[in-house]
């Protein structure tokens, strides 16, 4: 009489997830108001898609959108330094009364 085999704990595990992984995201997606089954086609379309549609990083093209950006930042500085510098020099002239004079 041959012995029956026995499944790993593992095993049982495995095939557990096999099959409850897939029916928890499809339920999950339908809980959403997602269509799970289409989701997953349109992953795999552009996946095929994302490869010739991406475009290549420029060097060139980032350094001049910083320089730009740096320049803006180093006007906007100067203006709200000169607003400062204003506003203390408004300020010292006021007839406010100094503590312990």
């Amino acid at each position: 009489m041959a012995t029956r085999t026995k499944m790993t704990p593992f095993a049982r595990l495995f095939i557990f997830l096999i099959i409850f992984l897939p029916l928890a995201y499809i339920g999950a997606a339908y809980y959403n108001g997602e269509d799970p089954l289409a989701k997953l086609q349109s992953l795999g379309q552009s996946s095929s898609d994302s490869d010739d549609a991406q475009d290549t990083y420029d060097p060139a093209t980032e350094i001049r959108r910083l320089k730009a950006e740096n320049t803006r930042l180093k006007e906007e500085l100067d203006a709200v330094n000169a607003e400062l510098e204003q506003l203390k020099s408004g300020s010292s002239s006021s007839n406010r009364q100094k503590w312990g004079n």
